[in-house]
């Protein structure tokens, strides 16, 4: 089995398990732990009982835009746009489809009057395009947009607010960060009562969340950039932890990609502002957390890359064999796994 191949990357999931809506309590979603190095199959209303001491939890304050928005042409054509990235004057860069009909200048016509300018076409379905017509833009994507769920889930969802975090704040992801999606209020605020500590991290998830690892030597993979940011009380927070031994558990890949990227930048010890492209793969340790709490990846991801860098080649396939076969719920609105750093 060589750990660098895509191909190591692959396993087959019935299509039943991928979930399509959200469970009507978040923390009702089961939690298959692997904390111990040894699978146990819990609940995410458990998890604060699965650790011998109070722990520090790093979580994702990103906010999902709802960067969904419709256009029509004036022949009457409907065009769909995923909002990604705010440039200046106005401009976004963005996916469309059907991207083959669209050319350099097209104006479509948007709801409330507004109008969507196609000002550049890349070579990879990318665009560059300028919205106008609008007092405030992220009012009028707020009003008028929609939640921008992955491509495999094909329900609509009824309840824009259950693909965003309770505790999401800062706006400006193209897609969640899911594993923060099982928290409640009240489960947090009993996992303070408990002497459980939450330290927040900004990772806005952008474009390359959309595309799959493409080389066959996973080595060869250009990975994307995505803005970062983590403060003063939060480094405060996590120096402390280390000096006193206590655990630190990344909530999501997003979180842990935050941690790792600034240990490499200044060893977590000044905040940082700015955007990390920080691929973490099998052969490379990784420093900044003892555990990690995730849903389950995609076949041939980078992500399911990281998690094989965590824990190991084999585990990663034991567990994802063990969760098909419990019939465990997949992707975005499924269930998480809770993993020992063991690289």
């Amino acid at each position: 089995m060589n750990p660098y191949q895509l191909s190591s990357y692959e396993f087959d999931l019935p299509q039943e398990l991928i979930a399509q809506t959200p469970l009507a309590n978040r923390s009702t979603s089961r939690l298959l732990n692997f904390g111990k190095a040894t699978i146990e199959h819990r609940y995410f209303y458990e998890l604060e009982n699965l650790f011998s001491q109070p722990c520090v939890f790093v979580r994702n304050v990103s906010k999902v835009r709802k960067a969904r928005i419709y256009a029509k042409k004036p022949t009457g054509g409907r065009v769909e746009a995923l909002l990604l990235n705010p440039l200046a004057d106005g401009k976004w860069q963005a996916l469309m489809r059907p991207a083959k009909r669209i050319r350099v200048g097209d104006i479509l016509i948007l709801s409330g009057n507004a109008r969507l300018e196609v000002v550049t076409k890349g070579n990879h379905g990318e665009f560059e395009i300028c919205l106008s017509g609008m007092l405030d833009q992220e009012e009028w994507i707020s009003e008028f947009g929609e939640a921008p769920l992955p491509p495999y889930i094909g329900e609509k969802l009824e309840d824009s607010s259950r693909y965003q975090t309770v505790y999401a704040k800062e706006i400006g992801a193209c897609a969640a960060p899911t594993a923060g999606l099982h928290f409640t209020e009240e489960q947090i605020a009993r996992m303070q009562a408990m002497g459980h500590q939450f330290c927040d991290v900004t990772l806005h998830v952008g474009i390359g969340t959309f595309r799959p690892v493409d080389t066959e030597d996973i080595r060869d993979f250009q990975i994307h950039h995505e803005g970062i940011c983590i403060e003063d009380e939060a480094i405060k927070t996590l120096k402390n932890a280390r000096e006193n031994k206590v655990p630190i558990v990344a909530v999501g890949t997003t979180s842990l990609r935050v941690l790792e990227s600034v240990w490499l930048e200044n060893g977590l010890t000044k905040p940082f502002v700015g955007t990390t492209n920080l691929y973490l793969m099998p052969g490379k340790k990784i420093h900044s957390t003892d555990y990690l709490l995730t849903n389950f990846h995609l076949p041939g991801s980078s992500l399911l890359i990281l998690i094989a860098t965590m824990i190991g080649q084999q585990n990663w396939k034991n567990l994802y064999r063990e969760a098909i076969e419990k019939r465990y719920r997949f992707f975005s609105f499924g269930d998480c796994m809770l993993l020992p750093n063991l690289s």
